[in-house]
């Protein structure tokens, strides 16, 4: 009897509570304008995109998160620049925070590493390219010095008078920050 109860007064920090796993919507079946409002993809662009990252993205245990549910993950966070708890709770995806960061650390590494491998990301090397690339860059849209973007948000820019040397460092953001590189 003792024995009993004794086994019944276990510490509550000692137990061990189920894990509740939350089984997000299919995000596949939600309808082709629905899905590319909230990915910026085609579905068959995103299934693409799975099978071409598939090797880097297995899951590395036994209940992690597919390849499917990490890219969709960092593409809805790509697609709304939101905050990852946002990106997580949505009913597609249904991650932690913690999660939607790995996912797009994981995510945004393995497109590096394929779209390097297969010429998908790819900016001038040699001095001709570079000056190529200024000149269509100036052609296209009167802007001079550029050998590359991405999604154009960030765009470097002549040194302001006046200011300090740290103030002129880097590249400054739309939202007149240096942001790190």
């Amino acid at each position: 009897m003792a024995r009993r109860r004794k086994a019944q007064q276990v510490p509550r920090r000692q137990l061990r509570w189920p894990r509740r796993q939350h089984t997000p919507r299919d995000a596949f079946a939600l309808s082709d304008e629905e899905f590319v409002r909230k990915f910026r993809l085609a579905k068959s662009a995103v299934r693409t995109l799975c099978g071409e990252l598939r090797d880097r993205l297995e899951p590395q245990r036994a209940g992690g998160l597919s390849t499917e549910t990490k890219v969709l993950c960092a593409l809805r966070f790509f697609a709304t620049g939101s905050y990852q708890n946002l990106v997580g709770s949505d009913e597609s995806v249904g991650v932690s925070q913690a999660s939607v960061s790995r996912c797009v650390r994981a995510v945004s590494t393995a497109i590096v590493a394929v779209g390097t491998e297969k010429g998908w990301v790819r900016f001038p090397t040699t001095a001709e390219e570079k000056a190529a690339t200024k000149e269509e860059f100036l052609r296209l849209g009167n802007i001079d010095g550029v050998v590359g973007c991405v999604d154009g948000t960030l765009v470097a820019v002549t040194k302001p008078e006046n200011l300090s040397p740290g103030e002129t460092q880097g590249f400054w953001s739309r939202k007149a920050t240096t942001p790190s590189m």
